[in-house]
């Protein structure tokens, strides 16, 4: 089937860093600073206008980003139908008077079926996790996990990616296609990587998935592609673009994919 055959689907992922654009930490960030810097990031999401956006450390209200509700406010600015956002990080600091309240967040011109989010908890420190949502797109019904796994180690990052497949493997059944997407924290360059390990036991694939150049998404002293769109063997990548916007830490990833049309059956 030809691509002109069937319809293509666009999805974004962004770890947006609590919208202080390339500065140390969003506390040294102004909230006039930190506004235009959300501006920048809407202006590029439009610039693909994608069906469902993924958002990582995006707040809901922070001491350090002025009591922003960012996901809000980027849905006003792109026009986007539908905003959840998952917080996976709601805690106070110096006897609860700093309120802290982020997570991953997804705009969606689509209408969900139904949201979940899941932190991993693994501790008290713990501030990641992912947010789901079941949609229908041209009468295909997809289920798009958008995450951001741990930055420390691989061997936390192994317990939460176990925790992404019990959830997969709960909500699978009742769709037509996957897509995860995010910030992994990890590459492909170990056998051992738990990107790896989730591709293998979700059977799911990604664009060049032992490419670095040309996909760096955490470029810098340390530069690495550490986020990912992967989706399930039915889906077939058209186009996949890693960004260069500098407007945070990470860049952001844009991929279209073809989606197969329903088959209908003449003869019933």
């Amino acid at each position: 089937m030809s691509t002109n055959e069937s319809p293509i689907f666009t999805a974004m992922t962004f770890n947006v860093a609590h919208g202080r654009g390339q500065r140390f930490h969003q506390t040294l960030v102004k909230r006039p600073a930190m506004e235009r810097n959300l501006q920048e990031i809407a202006r590029h999401i439009l610039l693909y206008n994608p069906d469902i956006v993924a958002l990582q450390e995006i707040d809901q209200g922070s001491f350090w980003n002025h009591r922003l509700d960012q996901l809000e406010y980027l849905r006003e600015l792109t026009l986007y139908a539908h905003a959840h956002h998952g917080i996976h990080k709601d805690d106070f600091l110096f006897f609860k008077q700093l309120v802290l309240k982020y997570g991953v967040g997804i705009l969606s011109r689509l209408e969900p079926l139904d949201f979940v989010s899941q932190p991993f908890s693994l501790g008290r420190l713990d501030s990641k996790g992912f947010t789901s949502k079941r949609l229908v797109f041209h009468d295909r019904k997809m289920a798009v996990v958008a995450l951001h796994l741990d930055f420390k180690s691989d061997k936390r990052r192994l317990r939460q990616v176990h925790q992404l497949i019990e959830h997969v493997d709960r909500i699978r059944a009742d769709v037509d296609h996957l897509i995860l997407m995010g910030d992994f924290n990890c590459t492909t360059q170990k056998p051992s990587s738990p990107l790896l390990v989730l591709m293998r036991e979700l059977q799911l694939h990604t664009y060049e998935p032992h490419a670095q150049q040309g996909h760096i998404s955490f470029p810098g002293l340390l530069a690495r592609r550490l986020d990912y769109i992967l989706v399930d063997h039915g889906l077939t990548f058209v186009e996949y673009r890693t960004g260069d916007a500098r407007i945070s830490d990470h860049e952001y990833v844009v991929a279209r994919i073809q989606v197969p049309i329903a088959r209908i059956d003449l003869a019933s």
